[in-house]
């Protein structure tokens, strides 16, 4: 991906994302996008990978010279805190996992997960229950919204 003067690729994210937040962390097991398994052995497990990607048509201003085109990028971060089994446990691993979480993406100040490519970044999460390979799984689902321009 060639944007302004990025030239990031989406795999370089994801490894950023999982390095920063899995260094921060030491507890996390963590998969990048090529790294991702089809069964769950430890948690709780961190997943990064690429989910979605557009222009941002309201900031992009496109002119026969040099013009600026602001792209925008989410990123998926799935937190498998632990298998399902008892709410109140459950809902403890992922309500102890949010301000952990919250704390290293609030550290991210000048090049994000240091990349410095990434001018801007913005982050949701929810509360999920995942079904990986069958089996139920606590977690919290973090959406990554990355600009690059």
């Amino acid at each position: 991906m060639s944007i302004g003067d990025s030239t990031l690729t989406q795999a370089q994210i994801c490894n950023a994302i999982e390095s920063t937040i899995g260094a921060a962390i030491a507890t996390l097991v963590t998969q990048s996008y090529d790294e991702l398994t089809e069964g769950i052995n430890d948690t709780p497990l961190l997943q990064v990978y690429p989910n979605n990607g557009e222009p941002d048509n309201e900031t992009a201003q496109f002119t026969f010279g040099r013009g600026l085109i602001v792209n925008r990028q989410a990123f998926a971060m799935d937190i498998y805190t632990r298998q399902r089994s008892q709410i109140a446990e459950d809902m403890k691993s992922i309500t102890e996992m949010i301000p952990t979480i919250e704390t290293v993406l609030e550290a991210q100040k000048e090049d994000p997960f240091g990349l410095g490519g990434i001018k801007a970044f913005t982050w949701r999460w929810e509360a999920v229950v995942f079904t990986y390979a069958g089996a139920d799984y606590s977690g919290i689902r973090w959406t990554i919204n990355v600009m690059l321009y």
